[in-house]
């Protein structure tokens, strides 16, 4: 096979990969965040933190988009977004693991505080977690 006029192909990869091309096959990250517009390129994996603790949202949006509804899609992704940006919040405090874990504690799933080096939330933080998801609704629609 001749790799110089090979057709460049796009794979859907279950693992990290870099965004853009590597050669002649194209990899496309499809993050939590990129969701919505990574299924509108073709995708059909993703890799996030949100799956952990956002499952129902996120099934619904893939519901949506094989339906053809793209503003409930867009809603759902939105919503992700929203709880993406207290994740944020939180990680700069304790990590992405330790923000994670506290959500999933919020959502009533305590799997244990984050392994040493990292530090759970202190008591007054992992009360200011849960008051920004209430914020956005994040315990109507997560």
């Amino acid at each position: 096979m001749d790799f110089m006029t090979m057709e460049r192909r796009v794979f859907p990869c279950h693992g990290f990969c870099d965004n853009g091309t590597n050669g002649f096959f194209a990899c496309h990250r499809f993050w939590d965040n990129q969701l919505l517009a990574s299924l509108a390129m073709g995708g059909s994996s993703a890799i996030g933190t949100t799956y952990n603790y956002c499952g129902l949202l996120n099934n619904r949006l893939l519901k949506y988009f094989k339906e053809g509804d793209l503003k409930s899609a867009l809603r759902e992704q939105r919503r992700s977004d929203d709880a993406i940006m207290i994740l944020r919040k939180y990680a700069s405090i304790a990590g992405v693991v330790g923000a994670a874990k506290a959500i999933l504690k919020a959502r009533g799933f305590d799997v244990g505080p984050p392994r040493l080096p990292l530090l759970p939330l202190s008591v007054e933080d992992y009360g200011s977690l849960v008051t920004d998801l209430k914020s956005i609704g994040f315990f109507d629609w997560a």
